[in-house]
């Protein structure tokens, strides 16, 4: 059965970043954000001070070390406390997956503690460098550094406190992976997975595409590819039984399907890799 975590990699596998702002700020005493939401994703990584957070229901300290995430369309209020200026970094960023935000799909924790803040400003500060440079291959550079940043955080929450969204539509995807994973080596078409959601099946085949990226018919190819690669590699299955593993009655076919992706025939990508 396929976990939350794989409709997770599903997820991240389409993201695409944009940097809207960054910068290193000096916040004076008096600074206030009260109940504002934006259209934009932040992080804050807090250098020094102390003040008070709020992103939607959640109430916490702020403090040096922190490294703290507000996800779009969030209801959030910051201030510093009295005589407590507060020295941070931050960026405004888009992360898109397919139509929809990335935070709309993902839970996670809205604040984490940093163990080594030279690494995390490190990053902002390459953030910077290149968002601020005229270099042509500066966006390029921007945009690895912001994802480079959206890992850093992911990878110092524990696996449990990142949550799939509890929302009719992940619910749906959810299925849907789960039964392709599981169904690989039948013939599975859009009429069996549009009934098992209840839409109608022009309607799945948008729905599917504008949060997946891709239709599903070309979403079952490719995790077809990808069990067929497995299956050379760990696997002393012929060719016809791993066609029909991943539920290609004609091995021809799925020869000829192979090579046109990866630019092997099977025979040749299980020799090639296994040297």
């Amino acid at each position: 059965m396929v976990t939350n975590i794989a409709l997770a990699r599903e997820i991240l596998s389409k993201l695409i970043v944009e940097v809207i702002h960054v910068e290193y700020y000096h916040c004076t005493s008096d600074w206030r954000l009260i109940n504002e939401i934006d259209k934009f994703n932040k992080l804050y990584f807090i250098i020094e001070g102390e003040g008070y957070g709020k992103i939607d229901n959640v109430e916490f300290q702020v403090h040096p070390g922190q490294f703290i995430l507000i996800p779009s369309n969030s209801i959030h209020s910051f201030h510093s406390y009295e005589n407590k200026d507060i020295v941070k970094y931050f960026c405004h960023f888009k992360s898109k997956t397919g139509d929809l935000e990335l935070f709309d799909f993902l839970e996670v924790p809205y604040s984490v503690d940093v163990p080594n803040a030279n690494s995390l400003i490190e990053l902002f500060k390459q953030l910077i460098e290149s968002f601020t440079s005229n270099d042509y291959m500066a966006v390029l550079k921007e945009n690895t550094a912001l994802l480079q940043l959206i890992m850093y955080y992911f990878e110092h929450i524990d696996n449990e406190e990142i949550r799939i969204a509890k929302t009719k539509s992940n619910e749906i995807l959810s299925n849907v992976i789960n039964y392709i994973t599981n169904n690989l080596s039948k013939n599975i078409n859009i009429n069996d997975l549009a009934e098992l959601v209840y839409l109608h099946p022009n309607y799945f085949i948008k729905y599917f595409k504008k949060h997946m990226g891709s239709s599903p018919k070309n979403y079952m190819n490719k995790l077809r590819l990808e069990k067929a690669k497995e299956l050379l590699l760990i696997s002393e299955l012929s060719i016809i039984d791993i066609s029909k593993e991943i539920g290609y009655s004609d091995s021809c076919y799925f020869s000829k399907y192979f090579k046109k992706k990866t630019g092997f025939t099977p025979s040749e990508f299980r020799n090639i890799k296994r040297r």
